[in-house]
């Protein structure tokens, strides 16, 4: 999919490239996680085909932020689907783990803090300079 709409891209037809350079990305985030270099790669290029089609507010968006959610239930399957990390207990992390969607399974809050630490410890970053928005669906 990738490959094919850099052809397009190549040729200038972005609005075909459009949906194709779209799928490949989330397809790679979902898959490979935020973090892969081949991921990366995918949202640079939906962003230059964005920026081709003079949507560079959407595509600096798109690039600027990563979308984690905590979640713990079965209401929290839908959006599970479109956030780049899950990090979820009970139903949603079976629904993760069989679904292949990028997750950390946790018990608790206590869990949430400990990993929080230790990618602030450890420097964690995304690769790319995204910041990261952190969103709550648990109660």
């Amino acid at each position: 999919i990738n490959n094919y709409a850099l052809v397009l891209q190549s040729l200038g037809r972005f609005g075909e490239a459009e949906p194709l350079s779209k799928d490949a990305m989330e397809r790679r985030r979902r898959v490979l996680g935020v973090d892969h270099p081949d991921t990366i790669g995918s949202i640079n290029n939906y962003a230059l085909v964005l920026n081709s089609l003079g949507r560079s507010a959407e595509a600096e968006r798109d690039r600027a932020t990563t979308k984690i959610m905590i979640g713990d239930g079965r209401s929290d399957f839908c959006i599970s689907t479109r956030v780049d990390l899950v990090l979820a207990k009970g139903i949603l992390a079976a629904h993760c783990r069989a679904r292949e969607l990028p997750h950390h399974a946790i018990n608790d809050f206590r869990d949430v803090n400990r990993l929080m630490a230790c990618w602030l410890e450890a420097g964690v970053s995304l690769s790319d300079g995204r910041t990261v928005e952190i969103g709550s669906a648990a109660a």
